[in-house]
């Protein structure tokens, strides 16, 4: 968490910063829902406009449960970044990123900085898949997880519902790169080129090939960040799977 606060910039100049949610910023978190139109509180999986839904899920932050990244600009929350993992069972090894962005801050490039900040993240713990569920129809967020590497493993036809009722499909997503580091030591995972990403993935087609290079380039991304944050260089140490890769 000692890498946060961090700034980025969009893609129109502006500057904002990130850092994870504090138990101090739950107002500031149900301002941001509450504020959504409603075009963008369709696909969320319970009614933000009920303030007591957003305690009982945000009051009591668990980073071993969830690492929620919030991102700030003029003293106000525009967009929150989550992944979720199961505590215990047999889903303990899954982790699924969630991201919210104010309207007025999308198609900025802020979808893919939060999901890169979350892969980041997730790649340097013991989580063995990474994945996101969206709906069909939202197009700009599943067009953000693919230039991040992930790819669609199923389409699920009718079977969410908006909060309009309406009938849609659920694509489901994978980061490939997450599956094929688990329980590699950092050399290995340096020599995990997008060539190899591409050969897991059975080929993209020519316009995305790109994606698994920028895959790749994260994955190196997270090892570094890694090291940093441990003070080691690789050739002195034997590492574990227990390390967090």
């Amino acid at each position: 968490m000692e890498e946060y606060p961090k700034e980025v910039t969009l893609k129109n100049k502006k500057v904002v910063k990130l850092r994870l949610l504090e138990k101090d910023d739950l107002e500031s978190l149900i301002s941001f829902f509450q504020a959504l139109p409603i075009e963008n509180r369709m696909y969320l999986r319970s009614d933000v406009m009920q303030r007591e839904n957003l305690m009982r899920r945000f009051g009591n932050i668990d980073y071993n449960k969830m690492y929620p990244l919030v991102a700030w600009f003029d003293s106000e929350i525009i967009a929150i970044g989550n992944l979720f993992r199961a505590e215990f069972g047999w889903q303990r090894n899954l982790g699924e990123i969630r991201i919210v962005v104010s309207p007025a801050f999308q198609r900025q490039g802020l979808c893919t900085i939060l999901t890169r900040e979350l892969f980041l993240y997730a790649v340097s713990t013991d989580l063995f898949k990474i994945q996101a569920e969206l709906m069909e129809n939202q197009k700009s967020a599943i067009a953000a997880f693919k230039r991040m590497g992930f790819h669609e493993e199923a389409v699920l036809k009718n079977h969410v519902t908006d909060i309009k009722g309406n009938v849609n499909g659920k694509t489901s997503s994978g980061s490939i790169a997450a599956e094929i580091s688990y329980g590699k030591s950092p050399e290995e995972l340096l020599d995990i080129s997008d060539e190899d990403i591409l050969t897991n993935l059975g080929g993209l087609p020519k316009e995305d090939e790109h994606c698994a290079f920028l895959a790749a380039a994260t994955l190196h991304e997270a090892v570094n960040s890694y090291m940093i944050k441990q003070n080691k260089k690789l050739e002195t140490r034997n590492w574990k799977k227990s390390d967090g890769f």
